[in-house]
């Protein structure tokens, strides 16, 4: 004999359920420090977004790029054209499968020469035609690799090349209206005022298509579950004080807009009872609905530029 003593089953099960009870000890630990992660790794895509903000402000000149950031339906069009990379749009404490589920535009036409409403439904997925009433397609679909473009007839006549909208596979899915490629010398015609409608909302500027200056304007095509952060829709004028709101965790694309802030910032806190929000200086902070909620005294002043 070795002399050697081995371990009893007794002992054996001492150890196992020491372990099992330090396991348990850490186990909250170890998932509060992931939450911590997750909270600085969505600051960094607000961060991103601010200077993407500041980059799309140089990029393109004057218009509206011009002020310190976009219109709110132009979110997040701007600042993807320069800042395309989707994931800085989705908040790591907010998973995603990838797709979304309100992908439909609609326009309606008025003419001095029908009294009646017509229309197109810009169906992104997974349908790949548009039909008018009673059937009739006014809407032509061609896969171009990493976009699909739509081809749209304003209406007066069915020649299917009067407007044409770029619209990225990746989501968020943004619309940019372009120069129709299968007919670069097309004009859109008729005495028509179109409104495109997303989600049962009208897009502000886009109240006629025949707008030449329309060429190269973008909008969201708004879905849920492509899309964590919302953005303030009182930043889009000339002058942002510094400590205003321009971004945060928040479940509608664009916030301040008229809905029941209250609810929707105490459905947003995603961080530990807390939500990030970037600044329009471009700093980075978190707070907890009842610091942000404008209905408190002293808060309305962030939301207000």
């Amino acid at each position: 004999m070795n002399g050697k003593r081995a371990f009893t089953l007794v002992e054996l099960l001492v150890v196992v359920a020491i372990i099992a009870m330090l396991l348990g000890m850490l186990m909250p630990q170890l998932s509060s420090i992931r939450a911590i992660g997750r909270a600085a790794v969505c600051k960094t895509h607000l961060k991103q977004i601010g200077q993407g903000f500041a980059d799309a402000r140089g990029h393109d000149g004057g218009g509206a790029q011009a002020r310190p950031f976009p219109a709110p339906d132009s979110w997040p069009a701007i600042p993807m054209d320069v800042l395309p990379d989707e994931e800085m749009y989705l908040c790591p404490e907010n998973p995603h499968d990838g797709t979304g589920v309100c992908l439909e535009a609609y326009s309606i036409h008025y003419g001095e020469n029908c009294q009646e409403l017509e229309g197109f439904n810009l169906l992104i997925a997974p349908t790949s035609d548009g039909y008018g009433h009673g059937g009739s397609p006014i809407c032509k679909v061609r896969d171009m690799g990493s976009w699909t473009l739509y081809i749209f007839d304003d209406g007066a006549c069915r020649d299917l090349d009067d407007w044409a909208f770029r619209v990225t596979k990746s989501v968020p899915r943004i619309a940019t209206r372009i120069q129709n490629p299968e007919n670069p010398d097309s004009t859109p015609s008729g005495y028509r005022t179109c409104s495109i409608w997303v989600n049962g909302q009208e897009l502000d500027g886009w109240g006629d298509l025949r707008d030449v200056n329309l060429i190269g304007k973008s909008f969201t095509m708004d879905g849920e579950g492509v899309l964590d952060y919302g953005f303030n829709a009182a930043v889009d004028c000339y002058e942002v004080a510094p400590e205003t709101i321009v971004a945060l965790d928040y479940d509608m694309r664009v916030a301040n807009r008229g809905e029941d802030m209250t609810d929707v910032l105490g459905g947003s806190a995603r961080h530990r009872g807390k939500l990030n929000y970037l600044r329009a200086d471009g700093g980075v902070l978190d707070a907890t609905p009842s610091q942000l909620d404008p209905a408190f005294t002293g808060n309305a002043d962030q939301w207000t530029p």
